[in-house]
């Protein structure tokens, strides 16, 4: 056992480094869904893009037909065309379908001596188009896939631990530019603020110390409604917006109140604000002419 911790390949990455390498996440377009395919959950399965495991393998191993490559039998290879009756009933249509029993991936692996030691790893495919070129190569790629599979490729998405939803998901939820928060005015008279001074860490507005020497004015409402909403499907309106949307806008705002914002500065902003204009609007705050505020759940 000791013996394998001590392998590297040719680019010098050691085995645990060749696995987390192997399945390291990929770009979001690298993951596309197989339509009419889906998994025992019901969920549809996810392809990857081989193009991506060519360039992964020569960082992990070293260049194609160097550190890594494959090899098959021609005569493992076969093909069948035929005509198949459509799904619709409404004729037939023609079907190529190509199968490959055995492809060899290889992959080498150095010593501390520095002596090579050859991997190969066996499996197959099968794939069909309405074209025999596009067959033959897809039923390669499908059993290069299968053998890199067997050695850490993409181990996440072989275990639906990740997926082209789950990838397009954390691609499209990172955070959004913190939002300007209104700046907090100082006292007439006395000393400068601390430059210590920090809003609490649950994104509250908080109140300075006395012995900060600094006087902090809270939102007035004015300020509240012309606040833009920074994360979620009201990104981009404002208060305002939010507030003449009525119940649902009063939902939104309820939630923004009550929601744990992490670390997430956007959120910490947001909730802030709906805690001010709900303490607003149980204080019976003056409004504006022309500006209406819901009532608080």
């Amino acid at each position: 056992m000791s013996e394998t911790l001590n392998l590297k390949t040719l680019t010098g990455l050691t085995i645990d480094e060749m696995y987390t390498k192997l399945d390291e996440q990929l770009p979001a377009d690298a993951y596309k869904s197989i339509a009419g395919t889906h998994g025992k959950d019901g969920s549809e399965l996810t392809d990857i893009d081989p193009n991506y495991a060519t360039e992964v393998l020569n960082q992990v191993f070293g260049p194609c037909g160097l550190g890594w490559g494959y090899a098959y039998n021609p005569a493992d290879l076969t093909l069948t065309v035929e005509n198949r009756q459509k799904s619709n009933g409404t004729g037939t249509r023609r079907v190529c379908l190509a199968v490959l029993t055995k492809l060899s991936v290889w992959y080498k692996l150095v010593k501390p001596d520095d002596s090579e030691v050859l991997c190969q790893v066996d499996a197959g495919g099968a794939s069909d188009n309405d074209d025999e070129a596009y067959a033959m190569k897809g039923a390669i790629t499908y059993a290069i896939g299968n053998a890199l599979s067997k050695i850490g490729w993409q181990k996440s998405v072989y275990l639906g631990k990740r997926s082209h939803k789950t990838v397009r998901a954390s691609a499209t939820s990172k955070p959004a530019p913190a939002a300007k928060v209104p700046a907090q005015k100082p006292a007439e008279v006395g000393p400068k603020p601390s430059a210590s001074a920090a809003p609490a860490s649950d994104g509250e507005i908080s109140d300075a110390k006395p012995e900060d020497g600094l006087k902090v004015e809270a939102m007035t409402l004015d300020v509240v409604l012309k606040f833009t909403v920074p994360v979620g499907a009201w990104k981009g309106k404002t208060f305002k917006h939010v507030v003449a949307a009525g119940e649902t806008g009063q939902k939104a705002i309820d939630f923004w109140s009550r929601m744990n914002p992490g670390a997430d500065l956007d959120k910490q902003t947001l909730k802030a604000v709906a805690l001010r204009y709900v303490e607003l609007a149980k204080a019976n705050h003056k409004i504006p002419v022309g500006d209406k505020v819901a009532e608080p759940a």
